[in-house]
């Protein structure tokens, strides 16, 4: 994959960088995710009706294999094992896990070791359960993601989040019609039209993508770089994507398998329908268009650009999913 113009040589896209600044023997919350070794056999299979209302009878969830129970009954007794966590939700999906631990008090080791105990662990439970060798790295990617949970409406958010994966996925496999259709929803006092997956909103790991006009070209390029190291993280970028630059960081994230909140300042047409490369987004779960429905053919000025960078960095903000419970959307179509 071209790398643009402006990405420095050295342009790193690993999920699985530490903060260099950060204490990971510190009292934290973390949202951690450990991704499947593609080799490695599914960790499960969805089951139930996407329909129903998580949390019901007969929902949606999550089927495990062999490994994958495995990997939960360490999970479970994870904070067990090691009393200096605690485990405050879990979930095993079909190519990922889901992690939100507590460190209740300092730890003599950086997170790093306990959560490569954790994944040595199943490994060998899986070796002595399937009469066959199994190492870490058969299960699992190299190393993980972690994300550092600064706030309770973060992390009630966050809960939520994890516990809804697998209603979110039973949507797209059983209902993919869902993310072909028209929908209004006022965000604060902003009227917007909507089209394609609007779970996109429910996740906390957003960012907005937005280049200043007198950015110079290494912020520019850091911009770059935590933009696709977010989506490789299963985050989402926000952005309008006014700029060359912009529109070139969006295609890159896009490259990278990333999922996108596009905000346009034109309404939709009355029978509007996107492009076949939207179009195909938007099947997969990974586009959602807002539009604040100005006037087709009304011209782009500073107000509107302005306008449509502040929504990109609100959608992001921590408080946001609450914002959200209380706004009424409706179908058009």
């Amino acid at each position: 994959m071209e790398k643009p113009s402006f990405l420095n040589k050295d342009f790193i896209h690993s999920y699985e960088r530490r903060k260099k600044s950060h204490d990971y023997k510190d009292t934290y919350k973390y949202h951690i995710i450990l991704k499947k070794q593609e080799k490695c056999g599914s960790f499960g299979k969805v089951i139930g009706d996407a329909s129903i209302l998580p949390g019901f009878p007969g929902c949606a969830d999550i089927k495990r294999s062999l490994v994958g129970s495995i990997i939960k009954k360490h999970l479970f007794n994870f904070d067990k094992t090691y009393t200096s966590f605690q485990m405050l939700q879990f979930k095993v999906m079909p190519d990922h896990v889901h992690i939100l631990l507590q460190v209740k008090e300092r730890l003599p080791k950086h997170l790093g070791y306990y959560i490569g105990r954790l994944k040595a662990g199943i490994a060998e439970e899986c070796s002595r359960r399937m009469n066959k060798i199994f190492s870490a790295e058969d299960i699992f990617k190299p190393n993980y993601t972690d994300r550092i949970v600064w706030s309770f409406i973060n992390l009630q958010t966050l809960i939520k989040y994890i516990k809804e994966n697998p209603h979110r996925l039973a949507m797209r496999i059983q209902f993919p019609e869902f993310f072909k259709k028209m929908r209004n929803l006022k965000i604060d006092d902003i009227d917007c039209d909507l089209y394609g997956n609007l779970f996109l909103l429910r996740n906390p790991d957003k960012m907005p993508l937005v280049v200043h006009h007198d950015a110079t070209e290494e912020e520019i390029a850091q911009i770059a770089e935590d933009c696709v190291c977010n989506v490789l993280e299963k985050g989402i970028i926000v952005t309008a994507a006014i700029s060359r630059k912009e529109k070139e960081i969006r295609d890159l994230c896009e490259n990278y398998g990333g999922s996108l909140i596009r905000i346009q300042y034109e309404e939709f047409s009355e029978k509007f329908h996107p492009s076949e490369h939207d179009s195909d987004l938007c099947k997969e779960g990974r586009l959602l268009i807002i539009s604040i429905k100005y006037p087709k053919g009304t011209k782009l000025i500073k107000p509107i650009s302005r306008k449509m960078n502040q929504l990109a960095e609100r959608i992001c903000q921590p408080d946001f999913d609450v914002v959200l419970r209380t706004a009424t959307a409706s179908n058009r179509n």
